[in-house]
């Protein structure tokens, strides 16, 4: 099977880069919008931290979580965790996940600097995946 035709069967790494692509697009193109594309990082974070998930554990524990609306950041670190994943840039992703908060919840007003970092933060993620899931 080719990787090109595994690649497109994967929804979970196509979403990856579809969030990735719109949010740079919220950052250079001419629909900017520093707010969009924080939220769009985070997400982008919680899919690829979903799909590492699922390459330990398989689906149920994905399916477990969202039925019982547990699907977010702590728990899926906690399960990589427990499978002896590291993520490297934990702490960054902590920090995106408090500012996206800040910008849903608390209404605040990101700077484009703050969209830049979060962007950079999202793709240095999907490094942790094994090579066919880098972007």
């Amino acid at each position: 099977m080719s990787k090109d035709f595994e690649d497109t069967l994967d929804p979970y790494l196509e979403l990856l880069k579809e969030k990735l692509a719109e949010a740079e697009q919220y950052l250079r193109g001419p629909r900017s919008s520093w707010r969009i594309a924080i939220i769009l990082c985070y997400d982008a974070i919680i899919t690829a931290l979903t799909r590492m998930v699922i390459d330990k554990k398989g689906i149920k524990p994905n399916r477990a979580a969202k039925k019982g609306k547990r699907l977010y950041f702590d728990s899926l670190v906690s399960i990589l965790k427990k499978e002896g994943i590291e993520i490297s840039n934990l702490t960054d992703l902590e920090i995106l996940r408090s500012l996206r908060n800040e910008v849903v919840h608390e209404n605040r007003t990101p700077t484009q600097e703050n969209a830049k970092w979060a962007y950079a933060t999202a793709i240095r993620l999907p490094t942790a995946f094994p090579p066919r899931y880098e972007r």
